[in-house]
Order: structure tokens, then sequence, then C-alpha cells
């Protein structure tokens, strides 16, 4: 399984080329380092934090592994399956970052993992790919989309079952929910577009447009900006949420840029341009940029909550790569002993 999610998305392109030339475009449409030991039950330490990937390959017995690095010693703090032949793609963590929700996208399930007691909680049954994933602000909600399907699927977390499906009538990937929970954001990056979505009703409500194959969508933290990665555009667009029908901002990045991270006071974006082993840094403000060179930029994101360090998961190479953002630096890549190509990405903190 290692490195299928470029192939992945070749073939989610593919697909979505011909259906834009088939169908109308639609508006509706953590104790001492140990290695290999599953279940091992280390507990965090205040003020500790830990990288959690998942390999893009399998273990042995086909189980997928949830993996531990502290970021600071780059030494394997946990490990623990969380699904046959997962491949998880996204990651979003509980606000009290105890539990992680893992999209698998090649099984094709949501896995529910506790990081204290570092245990599979339940597997819940999605269908054919998960993708991305989102939770409401109360967390007891995920919206996982899924590009084979295109379909995003609402899960009940506190019941554990999947209570709708939505046919979004196209490959999507990117979710990001609004800060009163009453809307989504989807990227229909087959239509060159943003869907906004009300979840009273699943409805879509409008659509902004303006660049080209929006993959990663994120908002400000007051839910007044969206941003989205135009995947073939090289450029991150910036939309005014309240104002749909308004032309983007747009900043120029990189070659495909995919993942996005928005640093805590909003002032910084960053993201991974695929195709040219690039981080760009976004001032939000003025959208002026600067590129930071990566061994290989297509992976998963992580911001340090001190907001110095950007950590990403390489899916080409094995373990994770830490971004020095104030000397604008990568630096020495962490590869724990049994992490070779990392396809997710989340970092907690006591």
């Amino acid at each position: 399984m290692t490195g299928t999610r470029r192939s992945t998305l070749a073939l989610a392109a593919t697909l979505a080329a011909a259906l834009v030339c088939a169908a109308p475009m639609s508006a509706q449409a953590a104790a001492g380092p140990h290695h290999g030991h599953p279940g091992h039950h280390a507990h965090r330490h205040g003020g500790h934090e830990v990288l959690w990937t998942t390999p893009s390959s399998i273990s042995k017995d086909d189980n997928t592994e949830l993996v531990g690095v502290d970021p600071a010693t780059g030494k394997e703090v946990a490990r623990f399956g969380i699904g046959q032949e997962a491949e998880t793609w996204g990651i979003a963590l509980s606000k009290d970052q105890h539990t992680a929700y893992l999209a698998n996208h090649h099984s094709g399930t949501l896995s529910v993992a506790d990081l204290v007691g570092h245990k599979l909680v339940k597997e819940i049954p999605l269908g054919v790919d998960a993708d991305a994933i989102a939770l409401s602000p109360d967390g007891r909600t995920a919206y996982v989309t899924s590009m084979i399907m295109q379909s995003l699927s609402v899960v009940d977390l506190t019941a554990g079952t999947v209570v709708r499906t939505v046919d979004l009538g196209a490959p999507a990937q990117g979710v990001v929910i609004s800060p009163d929970g009453r809307t989504a954001y989807l990227g229909i990056y087959s239509r060159d577009r943003i869907d906004r979505m009300d979840l009273s009703d699943y409805k879509v409500t409008a659509s902004y447009t303006g660049g080209q194959a929006p993959r990663e969508v994120l908002l400000s933290h007051d839910g007044k900006t969206l941003y989205a990665t135009d995947y073939y555009g090289g450029t991150v667009s910036v939309y005014r949420a309240d104002n749909p029908a308004a032309k983007p901002r747009q900043a120029q990045v990189g070659g495909e840029p995919f993942k996005a991270q928005l640093s805590r006071d909003g002032k910084s974006l960053y993201v991974a341009n695929t195709a040219e082993s690039s981080v760009s840094v976004v001032d939000t403000r003025t959208l002026k940029t600067r590129r930071i060179a990566v061994p290989d930029s297509f992976g998963t994101l992580a911001l340090a909550p001190n907001g110095k360090q950007l950590f990403q998961a390489q899916e080409n190479q094995a373990g994770i790569t830490p971004i020095d953002l104030r000397a604008g630096k990568a630096t020495e890549t962490l590869d724990a002993a049994g992490l070779p190509q990392a396809s997710s990405l989340a970092l907690t903190s006591d």
C-alpha cells in the first residue's frame, strides 16, 4: 500500500475530468521508547507533545497501526492497531486530545482511538473509501468525505453510527465546519468550486468559484474567511464566507498545493506544495509568501502549539520532517524504527 495516495489522487483526477465532460455543473451537485508492541500502555506526561501518524504500509498481520513519536527526540512512544488495512488519510482530535478519529481510505471506515489507553475503541463502517474528516464544534458529529462514493458521511460519534450519507454529485475531498456548527464547506475539486452546505437539511446554499481543483479547505477562526488550496492552479484562494459571489483573492504558492495548516493567531497559512518539495508560508493579510525547501513535500502538516515548528508526514520518504519556521528550513527527519512512509499526522500536547 506504500505510496498509494498519489496514484489514487491521479485516478480521481482522471475520473473528475471524465465527469466534467459527461455531466453539467450543478450548484447542488507515551512512557519510555519501545518498538512494535501493539496495545502497550504508556501514559502521556503533562506538557509533553506527541506526533501521531500511520504508516502507508501495513504490518505482517495486515493491521494498520497508529504510531506515537516524541517530536523532541524522534523516539517512538506508542504503537497500536487501528484496523485491518485501514490506510488512514485524515485524523481529527477531540478537544481534550484524548481521542483520535481516523478516516481510513482503504478500508472505508472511521476508527476511534484512545490516545491515553493506546487502544482501538471501535471501527465504524462508512462505505468504499474515507478521505477527509472534520468534527462539529461540540465534538458529537464527524463529517467524512468520500472521493469514490462522491458523498459526505455524517457520523453520530456517541452512537457510533452513520446517520446520513449525502450525495455530493461529484468527487470531493476537503471539508470544514463553521464555528457555530451550522454550515459545512466542501471542496468539490472536480468542479473547481467549494459548496456551502446547510447542515440542518444538507442542502447546498451557495458555491464559491475562482480557484482550480480545491483540495484542502479551511476557515479562519472567526469563520469569516475561507481558504482553499488550488491543486491545479498553484495558488491559495481566499474567499469571504459571507459573499460567495465575490472574486477570491489569491496567493501564488507552488506546484500542486495540497495540505495546509492555519496558525493559531490566524496570521499565517502553511501550504505543502507537492510538486515542488516545498512548504509555502502565506501572510493571510498581505498574501505575500515565502517558500521553505522540504525534501519531499507530499504529506499532512501539523503545527506545534508554540508556532515555531511545523511537522510534515513524508509519504514518499520514511519518517516525519520537522521545519524550523524561524530559521526557514527543514531539519533532520524523525525516522522512528518501523516507521516508513507516513500517510497522516496529528500532534497532541498535554
